[in-house]
């Protein structure tokens, strides 16, 4: 919450900022993350999700339908925020933190980096912060962009830009909780996401998995 916090006034005085944690609700499921990037403009919020590759040339429909849905999760998280759909008391009932403490080496640790600024008294404190810095961000973009960068040379490879579509993202969401709640089976990843199984931890227990894919 605290490097959220800083992140959000960063963003406030710069109109950018690179990786802010998020926290939110999906379904059943409580998810936190970070999101890449946020930017002000024109007075709207934007999200981007920045990749980076070995291969120097745009990924794979299969890999952009991936990272597409990984953007969309954060807008859909950060959007929530915004509007108040979640706060303070969710993190509090996920975590189970004592809401009235913060440690001795937190505070100091804090002030030393504060100046006096900043003095929360309790989790909480920091917590209303937080959801309130959430709130005070400008309404968000449903354009939404994917940037590719190599890893050998830093630039960049190209861009993908895409609207959120609110109907897609739910049909998507429930087809994957529809597995993380045990409603479902597995399903195997198909043929053009089969490299995928070269990164598996579990391929010596799959009965998909038949040896060596290429790249």
């Amino acid at each position: 919450m605290y490097n959220a916090l800083n992140r959000l006034r960063t963003l406030f005085d710069e109109g950018k900022i690179r990786e802010v944690p998020v926290f939110g609700r999906l379904n059943s499921f409580f998810i936190q993350g970070s999101i890449d990037e946020v930017c002000l403009n024109e007075g709207k919020t934007f999200v981007l999700e920045n990749k980076t590759r070995r291969s120097s040339s745009m990924p794979s429909q299969a890999q952009l339908r991936c990272n597409k849905f990984q953007v969309q999760v954060y807008w859909k998280i950060l959007s929530d925020l915004r509007d108040g759909k979640i706060g303070y008391k969710d993190l509090e009932e996920f975590y189970g933190f004592d809401s009235d403490n913060l440690t001795q080496d937190f505070l100091e640790e804090l002030d030393s980096k504060t100046e006096g600024e900043f003095e929360p008294v309790s989790l909480e404190k920091l917590g209303e912060l937080v959801f309130e810095g959430f709130s005070k961000i400008p309404p968000l973009s449903k354009s939404l962009k994917l940037r590719y960068f190599s890893q050998e040379t830093g630039k960049i490879i190209g861009e993908k830009e895409f609207k959120f579509d609110r109907e897609e993202f739910g049909e998507k969401l429930d087809f994957v909780s529809e597995y993380w709640s045990g409603e479902r089976e597995a399903v195997p990843v198909g043929e053009k996401n089969e490299w995928k199984c070269n990164y598996c931890d579990f391929t010596s227990a799959c009965d998909q998995y038949e040896g060596d894919v290429d790249d």
